[in-house]
């Protein structure tokens, strides 16, 4: 299975590598946006503008996360995203997932390890190539 994704020009003037897909809401359709992939986040989250167009109620209080940009209040919605295989299948991840209450601190939803670490990820910025491989596509690690 190979998921492909891009390197995205962000409004900041910097690339940052994200794949597309879609993400139930509320009323029964799919909104579709990006996740910036990022193999040092923790956990997958979503982007307050995303929670919001999504219409999802919480499932547990606020709590908080945090990261880089310090601590951001947070909700738990259950939700289901899904992304398409090269193959055009469609591969999807549900669970309990933090979106943030605060559009400030987090302009775009991430994919982090709680996705990522099925999958081997290769974000190749030089070879403009972003991509999530799991199981029978070739790979082959070079050791040093």
């Amino acid at each position: 299975m190979r998921i492909l994704g891009e390197w995205y020009l962000c409004g900041d003037g910097l690339y940052r590598p994200i794949i597309r897909a879609t993400v139930l809401a509320g009323n029964g359709r799919s909104v579709s946006t990006e996740f910036i992939v990022d193999s040092g986040a923790d956990c997958t989250i979503l982007s307050a503008g995303l929670v919001d167009l999504l219409g999802l109620r919480s499932l547990d209080p606020t709590s908080s996360i945090i990261g880089f940009g310090g601590r951001a209040d947070t909700i738990v919605v259950d939700t289901r995203i899904s992304v398409e295989t090269t193959a055009g299948e469609l591969v999807t991840f549900r669970g309990e997932i933090p979106g943030l209450i605060e559009p400030e601190s987090l302009d775009m939803s991430v994919f982090g390890a709680d996705i990522l670490h099925q999958f081997a990820v290769i974000l190749d910025r030089r070879g403009e190539f972003v991509a999530l491989i799991r199981e029978a596509e070739p790979y082959q690690k070079v050791e040093p």
